[in-house]
């Protein structure tokens, strides 16, 4: 049974990883925040909201402020983290 539980795991871990190889090309910026890509017949318009390449255009964007607020929080959150672990390091 512990086994099953390891390989499943295993597996979940790997499919993570995978999925975000794929999605890593949509979250690089494009310079002219105006630009659109066209792949497999679709445009993609790069989203302000949600940092990232979707198929929606930034005035069509339904992400409420809040979550974005939440998410530059998080970032912020984890930043500060990191710079308070370092200094802990240091001493």
């Amino acid at each position: 049974m512990a086994k099953l539980e390891t390989m499943a795991k295993k597996k979940k871990g790997k499919g993570n990883e995978e999925v975000n190889k794929k999605y890593e090309r949509k979250k690089v910026a494009p310079k002219d925040l105006q630009d659109i890509k066209q792949k497999n017949g679709k445009k993609y318009h790069w989203c302000i909201k949600h940092q990232m390449w979707t198929l929606h255009t930034p005035k069509d964007c339904k992400l409420e402020e809040k979550e974005v607020v939440k998410a530059d929080n998080l970032k912020l959150t984890v930043a500060l983290t990191a710079i308070d672990d370092d200094e802990d390091s240091v001493e």
